[in-house]
């Protein structure tokens, strides 16, 4: 899918993990300085750091001492395994590291500073380029894809299987990825199958048409927005019906569409992001077969 880095490129990538492995080896027999080596290595492929605050190393030797060397050797073995995950991403064809979410919350872990690779970060471009995620007897599901999210050194991938260990292996994640201290890195969509039942039956689950609740006050709402509101109703997008419901309270909530099928139902979902263009983009193209 995606136009790998330079043969120049990847036989460097090569060399330098070489190297990194023989730093590994020979850092078992006891020699410090094998750790200088390594951090150069990851120096060259991410950067040194840009004060004497900041640690881009993968082994800061600022850090207290482990119990033992067997520890020591453990921890830099684990750190060249996320190394290799980043040397090995693949290139898109601007040359930047295409990464799923979980890469991209690796890498800002390990440069210790979002600023140096996540500045100027896009999530907000809506120049959607079809990408399929699903096509095979059952259904085709196509999703929203911007070659521009990101930034000039890292790009997100179109979409996402499993989305990582918080999710079944049937959720599809994709649309934009978006940085926050809060909610680290995310997705602001996913795709999921669920068990068939029919509209009466979805709309008596879910709920009264409009809850109003007061938020407690240590959820640090104020004003109008502690008001939490739940919407329902049942929308017509391209051939497809869907159950529409939509939470709000404070600043989040989450958005959902189940669209009604032959053999199952499918939920197209916003959590905790109230966006629901690339949803309903998605529900227009989305087929069961």
């Amino acid at each position: 899918m995606y136009k790998h880095a330079s043969k120049v490129v990847v036989g460097a990538a090569i060399v330098i993990l070489m190297i990194v492995c023989l730093a590994v080896v020979e850092y078992g027999m006891g020699t410090e300085a094998r750790l200088v080596i390594l951090e150069q290595q990851y120096h060259r492929l991410f950067g040194a750091p840009t004060n004497p605050q900041e640690s881009a190393s993968l082994l800061d030797t600022r850090q207290p001492v482990l119990a033992s060397q067997d520890d020591r050797i453990e921890e830099l073995e684990n750190r060249v395994n996320k190394l290799e995950t980043l040397a090995f991403a693949p290139r898109d064809a601007k040359g930047r590291m295409v990464l799923s979410t979980s890469g991209i919350a690796l890498l800002s872990s390990e440069v210790g500073s979002m600023d140096r690779f996540f500045s100027n970060w896009n999530s907000n471009s809506r120049a959607y380029q079809e990408s399929i995620a699903i096509d095979d007897p059952k259904m085709r599901l196509v999703v929203p894809y911007d070659t521009s999210w990101g930034n000039d050194l890292i790009g997100v991938l179109p979409f996402e299987v499993g989305g990582g260990e918080e999710h079944s292996s049937n959720v599809i994640l994709f649309g934009p990825v978006t940085l926050s201290e809060m909610l680290g890195t995310s997705r602001w969509y996913g795709f999921r199958d669920v068990s068939r039942r029919t509209i009466e039956q979805a709309l008596q689950d879910s709920g009264s048409v409009t809850e109003d609740e007061t938020a407690e006050e240590s959820d640090g709402c104020s004003g109008p927005s502690r008001k939490a509101t739940k919407e329902k109703d049942i929308v017509k997008i391209g051939p497809n019906t869907a159950l529409r419901l939509r939470f709000s309270h404070c600043e989040g909530g989450s958005i959902s569409f189940e669209v009604f099928g032959a053999r199952a139902n499918y939920l197209f979902y916003s959590d905790p992001y109230l966006e629901e263009s690339g949803l309903r983009w998605t529900i227009e193209r989305f087929r069961e077969r």
